[in-house]
């Protein structure tokens, strides 16, 4: 007997182990839902810092920043955010799993009790986040342990106090089915009289979410009645299925009340994204839309069932069709330019007869000539200056700190005469961004608009944040109908995160670049600035599409070519091509963005005309500007020759790590021949570049330099974000100090000097 008993005790607790409602909750995650599990995986891999990390993605999560700083609010406010997608996998997993477990309406305000034992996930991860960015606020913010604290107490303030205000809602409307059927608590029910039979009756008449075959499939021993109290499951059979269902689907009404609460909080936010005060931090952007996502899928599922994901794919073709024929706000404008006239225009159709190559290249001789004068003053005449052409790489925020920080420290170093001898800068994505920044205040600096250009607090304003603007619109808004517009140079543009990036870029710089194209023809035809070509890529085919205040055909390859009326141009001048659509009036900073238009950050540019042009970084075919340079180069070569002592190539890059690929399993091998292509883009264009500087050597008639500042030479890496740390931002200023970067210095200065 006592075997006997020790077997049913022993066969008891396994029962009650196995059969424990948060163990069963999660295998049930695992079996059929894992749609739910898909947002917890790319959670956990990011605050784990496993994926999106060349992309900066985990310090949004792990160290948000809310009106440029890292502090208690803006922890509070990715907190609430946590809080609110926790709440609504709660919502979700009720609506999809509950009638799985029928002996949830036994109790006493069933979905707070579904949510206690939905536990395992929600807890799991803050436990996690926490351990995660303390040691990411420590590490990569340089916060106290003061500070540390104060932030996670922010955090959890805001998780657990939306939580309470979230449970004391349902609290009031969740009843179970003893209150609901006025039942006895001796769990037998009362019995029905003609009269309640007849109400049950009127009430009933819905088509059950689930028929009664299914429910009661996962059984359950033991339950959490509270976080520290466990009970065992309470005895439902003596209720109907049609009982059951009414008490477990009272809460799909609050759960639609939530979700619409959710989408009026994201339409609040979009709606008034202008103001600083709502652009909350990237992460808490993610997570509402997160939230909003998880919702609809649980709606579909309790609506369709197995149906879901079909009616879930039927309805995002349904979208993209409309988005395609009726809506034309899905497309992104160039700001300055007119969409509303010439709409049949031809803009690949351009003549180029041989007197518009000459005037323009007779102009640049001018602008080359301004140039001698003014580096030639008070020299003698047999001392020839060096002409300076900087190539600057992409790379986000990164790249627009490091080329301003090199350019400014090293034009500072040689008495302002770096900028002066630059006649071109080229390049992609963030470099160019950096560039054009210090090019204006070298430019206001001479008009006496300020003092220095090399003061600390402009590459201060440059390394804030942009991101928050951008992830606020891409994540509740840009999928939605857009409908607020802005008007610039008396045309409308919708607004969207193209717009978020440019107002944040006009805010970090004090709206010094926010001004047209044509602004700085003039500037540069006096040599006051270097000239300034951007060259986007047209995805349609691939080509440059060269944006300069300058008109340049002569930059285009096979222009004079004899076979050439036989092929397209190599690239689209843009002045030329869209010249009766306004091209002169286009906003200095669209230029900017159409040349860092990184996917999925800021939306592809298409523009006015036939065929209609997408727009992308100039990253794709030249990420270092130097085919451009030498196709000015090439151009202009006997000039050169002949007025300079030769030619120094300033390359700034931002790339911090060398890619190669000895992955040997079975999977990578599978994915590598794509995966791979993508990988080495850059490390492709470098070859290319190197072999058109050895061919170059057999054309150029002066003496060419090649001085490179990299942060190859840094061990920490920096991710290609619009978002950098403390720590980011110091292994960027600490690069310049390398052996590598301090003897280029020194190479331009001997040089200059």
């Amino acid at each position: 007997m006592k075997l006997k008993s020790g077997n049913l005790n022993f066969k008891r607790t396994y029962r009650s182990i196995v059969f424990f409602f948060p163990l069963q909750l999660l295998f049930l995650y695992f079996r059929r839902n894992f749609a739910l599990l898909v947002f917890w995986a790319l959670l956990f891999g990011i605050i784990s810092e496993s994926v999106l990390v060349n992309f900066g993605i985990p310090a949004l999560f792990l160290a948000p920043e809310y009106l440029d700083e890292v502090d208690f609010i803006s922890f509070l406010i990715l907190g609430v955010a946590t809080g609110t997608f926790i709440m609504a996998f709660n919502v979700s997993s009720y609506m999809v799993n509950a009638y799985h477990f029928p002996f949830i309406a036994t109790l006493s305000r069933p979905f707070f009790k579904y949510t206690i034992n939905n536990f395992f996930i929600p807890l799991s991860f803050i436990v996690y986040y926490i351990y995660q960015s303390v040691e990411f606020q420590s590490v990569n913010e340089f916060l106290s342990e003061k500070e540390i604290i104060i932030n996670i107490l922010g955090f959890l303030a805001g998780v657990f106090g939306f939580m309470i205000i979230f449970l004391t809602y349902f609290f009031t409307t969740s009843r179970d089915a003893a209150h609901i059927y006025h039942i006895k608590e001796d769990n037998k029910p009362r019995g029905l009289t003609k009269p309640v039979r007849v109400i049950l009756k009127k009430d009933m008449e819905w088509k059950l979410v689930n028929s009664p075959r299914e429910q009661g499939k996962w059984k359950i021993e033991t339950y959490l009645r509270t976080p520290f109290q466990i009970r065992r499951a309470r005895y439902y059979h003596h209720y109907t299925p049609e009982m059951i269902q009414k008490v477990l689907q009272q809460n799909h009404i609050n759960a639609g009340i939530f979700a619409l609460g959710i989408l009026l909080t994201i339409m609040l936010l979009a709606n008034f994204m202008d103001n600083p005060y709502i652009v909350i931090p990237a992460a808490a952007s993610v997570l509402l839309a997160f939230t909003l996502f998880i919702l609809i899928f649980s709606t579909l599922h309790a609506i369709f069932k197995e149906w879901s994901l079909l009616v879930l794919a039927i309805l995002i073709v349904a979208y993209n069709i409309l988005s395609q024929n009726m809506f034309s706000d899905y497309t992104n404008s160039a700001y300055g330019l007119n969409y509303n006239i010439h709409k049949d225009k031809k803009v690949l159709e351009i003549a180029y007869p041989d007197s518009i190559y000459k005037a323009d290249h007779d102009s640049a001789l001018i602008m080359l000539q301004n140039w001698k004068e003014r580096n030639f003053s008070g020299r003698k005449y047999d001392l020839k200056p060096k002409i300076i052409f900087v190539n600057t790489g992409g790379g986000g925020i990164k790249a627009a700190i490091w080329t301003f920080y090199v350019l400014s420290k090293v034009d500072s170093l040689t008495g302002g005469q770096l900028l002066s001898r630059t006649t071109l800068i080229t390049g992609a994505s963030g470099g160019m961004v950096g560039a054009a920044y210090l090019r204006e205040l070298y430019l206001q600096k001479q008009l006496g608009k300020i003092e220095s250009y090399y003061d600390n607090k402009y590459i201060s304003s440059l390394s804030k944040d942009m991101l928050n603007p951008i992830a606020l619109s891409f994540a509740l808004k840009d999928w939605f109908i857009k409908r607020k517009r802005y008007e610039y140079n008396g045309q409308m543009y919708y607004k969207d995160r193209a717009y978020a990036f440019e107002e944040k870029l006009n805010k970090n710089t004090g709206n010094v670049l926010d001004k047209p194209l044509k602004d700085y023809r003039e500037p540069e035809m006096k040599a006051m600035i270097p000239m300034m070509i951007l060259t986007p890529t047209i995805i349609n085919d691939g080509r440059k599409l060269l944006i300069s205040s300058q008109k340049i055909s002569y930059m285009l390859e096979n222009l004079k070519l004899s076979s050439a009326e036989k092929f397209p141009l190599s690239n689209v001048e843009f002045l030329r091509a869209y010249e009766e659509f306004g091209a002169s009036d286009l906003r200095f900073t669209t230029a900017l963005r159409m040349n860092a238009t990184f996917p999925y950050v800021t939306p592809v540019v298409t523009l006015p005309g036939t065929p209609q042009l997408n727009i992308m970084d100039a990253g794709l075919t030249d990420n270092y500007g130097l085919s451009t340079s030498l196709r000015f180069l090439y151009e202009f070569q006997e000039w050169i020759g002949k007025n300079t002592s030769g030619v120094i190539f300033i390359q700034i890059s931002s790339d911090n790590e060398d890619y190669f690929d000895d992955s040997k399993g079975a999977i990578s091998r599978f994915i590598k021949p794509m995966g791979n292509v993508y990988s080495n883009l850059f490390n492709n264009q470098i070859v290319n570049n190197q072999q058109l500087i050895e061919f170059s050597e057999n054309w150029l008639q002066s003496n060419a330099t090649f001085i490179r500042f990299s942060l190859r030479t840094s061990s920490d890496r920096i991710p290609l974000s619009w978002h950098l740390t403390t720590k980011d931002k110091q292994t960027l200023f600490n690069a310049l100090r390398s052996e590598e970067n301090q003897n280029s210095v020194k190479e331009v200065i001997k040089i200059i000097q």
